[in-house]
């Protein structure tokens, strides 16, 4: 009866931070186009960042630079809805064959801000 006890009391205790988790989760990249180590050939003029959650309108951020750190993205970010995520969208230069760098800043419901990067290829067919 008491091992009984102490498993219930662990499993509860389980569930309630399990649960406590998602009471306080942060906005998480949930996708992007293009995806994270990706490698693209076809040419395109328009950058995806998608989170799982609304985000706040403060501390928006959306930059796409090369190797050499010279930035491709312009303009402003427009925010857009995609499959139920919030999702940055930002225009273009048009790329050269090169690794680049998407990194993004968010402000979560709760009002963290939240930053990351990835990376990806893009071999020109030029």
């Amino acid at each position: 009866m008491k091992l009984l006890k102490h498993i219930v009391n662990v499993g509860v205790i389980s569930l309630s931070c399990s649960l406590s988790q998602y009471a306080f989760c942060h906005v998480i990249m949930t996708s992007s186009v293009p995806a994270e180590d990706a490698s693209i050939s076809v040419p395109f003029s328009e950058i995806l960042v998608c989170f799982n959650e609304k985000v706040g309108d403060k501390f928006m951020a959306l930059v796409v630079v090369d190797e050499s750190g010279d930035r491709f993205d312009k303009g402003a970010i427009n925010l857009v809805v995609k499959d139920d995520d919030v999702c940055f969208e930002k225009s273009l230069e048009p790329l050269a064959t090169g690794v680049y760098w998407v990194r993004y800043r968010a402000q979560s419901d709760d009002g963290h801000v939240v930053s990351g990067k990835y990376s990806f290829d893009f071999i020109s067919n030029l």
